[in-house]
């Protein structure tokens, strides 16, 4: 098991932890296990729960020599936190950091925008986890990296702002279609949605930009 140091205090950490069913444990016997090791290390990735103790890990970026630096990639394991196994899954289509992956009431994973070697990304992608397989369900109106991203009705993905971005669009996964809505009130990134209410998201936090800009 492997912690990685690299430049500039950026920290590659190629474990995984779960907490041990805190809340049936008696305080002393509650403690962090290390369940296994990425094959690839990586940061800035996406991680989400599919189901029967699996979690789906999700691009980033590898070989990083900076906090936001590195090697983007498409590659994708999944963790079985029951079995401890750790297994490659179907890479993305395209090289990507700093994605969204938000999960539909039926299960199903998608991955928004984020940071390909040519720029923000518009693409939006579905994980077919029986088949293995990532597929392209359509295009947002307005690229976009650091955005945020989460279901407002069991067929429409609300994607807010982002990098040096205020514009808003609601994606329906039914049609494969963006429509663009009202602005957010400023341009932020990396703003953190909470569902308030069932399909009522409430936004916290973001910059403006990048480092040393203001903070929200």
């Amino acid at each position: 098991m492997t912690l990685r140091n690299v430049k500039r205090g950026c920290l590659l950490v190629a474990v995984i932890f779960t907490l041990l069913q805190a809340s049936r444990l008696p305080a002393q016997e509650k403690a962090w296990q290390i369940i296994g090791s990425l094959t690839t290390d990586r940061h800035h990735h996406e991680a989400v729960y599919i189901g029967n103790s699996r979690v789906l890990v999700i691009g980033g970026y590898t070989n990083a020599t900076g906090v936001m630096e590195g090697i983007r990639t498409a590659s994708c394991q999944i963790v079985d936190v029951r079995t401890k196994s750790i297994v490659d899954a179907a890479p993305l289509s395209v090289e990507r950091g700093i994605v969204n992956a938000v999960v539909s009431s039926s299960g199903d994973v998608y991955v928004i925008g984020g940071d390909t070697d040519n720029g923000p990304s518009d693409i939006v992608e579905r994980y077919d986890a029986l088949r293995d397989k990532w597929v392209t369900v359509g295009r947002l109106r307005v690229a976009r990296w650091q955005q945020a991203s989460c279901f407002i009705s069991p067929t429409e993905i609300l994607v807010v702002a982002g990098f040096n971005e205020n514009r808003a669009e609601i994606f329906d996964i039914a049609t494969g279609q963006s429509t663009l809505i009202a602005d957010f009130p400023f341009i932020a990134n990396q703003l953190v949605p909470i569902e308030v209410l069932v399909h009522r998201p409430a936004f916290i936090g973001g910059r403006k930009s990048g480092p040393n800009t203001s903070l929200t």
